[in-house]
């Protein structure tokens, strides 16, 4: 490991030597060549991208419908349209004065409503059993799933607004930005055109002026321009295998003619090796970015991408290189301005944007599963809520069933007659249940109907003698 780190400082040292001596030697621009075939690789003839934010949340929706069958029947009236059968509104009704939030919710809210008009045929009405609420319940629930709602909806709100596009790129798009950036054409061409990678074809000795960014002239405005300039070897006085030393020997840009080979810059790119079949990020693209644009360097007032000691000329003695005029002074601008770059920060930033909200929609949706959850949750523990309180109203009914038929089942006498539940009736010479213990129900009751006939048989015997069959004469007092 530390021979391995020593080799490798001794290649930079003797590579720097070199250049300082106004020499290009091989290998120098191995850096900058694996930086830029980064872009080449990506530039595969077709791309994937990460599938955009799916924001067509199903709790929302069902959230919706739960807060839309408790809400009150004047709410829900103002969706629908009078006189007119299952119709609604699809925007607010002006004479509403709507409130301002009220147009970006409402196609939800009418969905709601469309949901709840259709009882059990709508899957989530009929799963939930929402149209088995009965008014008590829906009451009830009322305050409770109001706040779920508005929780929800504010949940929907938080997702960053795709201010560039992220959302609607295509992988065809992307696909399209990569082969522009390094071929200046799409599809992938079977040769490279000159008059594509360059803003034209450079001209008789011309290399020098060609090699420089720009969108005029015959300028590089690709990244294969970019890699025939670093790595294209000058036919008098270049330097071999600047780029890798698998390069051609053979292979010269003679500038004196402008004689250059399309096929040899099929293969410098050929060394770049296959495109890359994995799906395409941000991040890619912005190390790639990232990785040309730390080999920069400066001189004066322009920047280089490629050897440099005096010019872009191909030869070994002035530099392999391209030009960024001004860079010095504006970095940012100039590298932006480069035209291949320009177009790829675009799609960096279009991928950045996608990749951000489809986090952003899968936090929400976990979370709006979670709001869904307490507001299934409250739907039932309303029901058994509403159960017990129902179970004990009967039970209560019951006592006091039994209480006040035990005042009936007394005899004449006020010995008999139970003080707590009951008053005696000097005049009628009867038991009566106290004012407010007897209810209509209680004598509906199965137990209470037994014992109040049991008691009218005996009461009914005017006589001793007629007093008979489980009846006993105490006679008056």
């Amino acid at each position: 490991m530390i021979n391995s780190v020593f080799s490798l400082v001794l290649a930079i040292i003797a590579s720097h030597s070199k250049r300082a001596d106004g020499n290009v030697g091989s290998g120098d621009a191995a850096a900058e060549f694996e930086a830029l075939c980064k872009i080449v690789r990506l530039a595969a003839p077709t791309v994937t991208i990460p599938t955009a934010a799916d924001t067509n949340w199903p709790a929302i929706e069902k959230i919706a419908k739960i807060n839309m069958t408790v809400a009150d029947k004047e709410w829900k009236q103002i969706f629908r349209k009078k006189g007119e059968s299952k119709a609604y509104h699809d925007a607010p009704p002006p004479e509403l004065k709507p409130n301002s939030d009220w147009q970006d919710k409402w196609p939800l809210w009418k969905a709601a409503v469309e949901a709840i008009d259709n009882g059990s045929e709508d899957v989530d009405v009929k799963e939930m059993q929402l149209d088995k609420l009965d008014e008590q319940q829906r009451t009830l629930l009322r305050p409770h799933i109001i706040p779920i709602a508005e929780t929800a909806v504010a949940l929907t709100r938080t997702i960053t607004s795709d201010t560039v596009g992220g959302d609607k790129l295509t992988n065809k798009e992307a696909a399209e930005t990569l082969l522009d950036a390094v071929y200046g054409e799409h599809p992938k061409p079977t040769s490279v055109r000159f008059e594509k990678i360059f803003v034209a074809k450079p001209a008789n000795n011309g290399r020098t002026a060609a090699c420089e960014f720009g969108t005029t002239e015959n300028r590089v405005r690709t990244v294969a321009a970019t890699l025939a300039c670093i790595c294209y070897k000058d036919n008098s006085a270049g330097q071999t295998q600047v780029c890798k030393h698998e390069q051609d020997t053979t292979h010269d840009w003679t500038d004196a003619s402008a004689t250059m080979t399309a096929d040899h810059i099929e293969n410098i790119l050929a060394l770049c090796g296959k495109p890359s079949t994995e799906t395409l990020t941000s991040e890619a693209v912005q190390d790639a970015l990232q990785g040309i644009r730390s080999k920069i360097t400066t001189k004066a007032n322009d920047g280089y991408i490629g050897p440099f000691i005096s010019a872009c000329s191909g030869t070994a003695a002035s530099g392999t290189c391209v030009k960024i005029s001004g860079y010095k002074d504006a970095p940012d601008s100039k590298w932006q301005a480069i035209p291949w770059v320009g177009r790829l920060l675009i799609l960096q930033q279009k991928l950045a944007m996608r990749e951000k909200r489809i986090k952003e929609a899968d936090q929400i949706n976990n979370q709006l599963n979670v709001e869904l959850a307490k507001a299934i949750a409250t739907r039932y523990a309303v029901k058994h809520a509403q159960k017990l309180l129902t179970s004990k109203v009967q039970q209560q009914k019951k006592e006091v069933n039994q209480h006040t038929a035990g005042c009936h089942l007394r005899n004449k006498t006020i010995e008999e007659c139970p003080s707590d539940h009951c008053n005696y009736d000097d005049k009628e010479k009867e038991c009566k249940p106290k004012e407010g213990a007897e209810t209509p129900a209680a004598g509906t009751e199965d137990g209470a109907a037994g014992t109040n006939a049991e008691a009218k048989k005996c009461s009914d015997k005017k006589t001793e003698g007629e007093c008979k069959d489980g009846c006993k004469w105490e006679g008056e007092t």
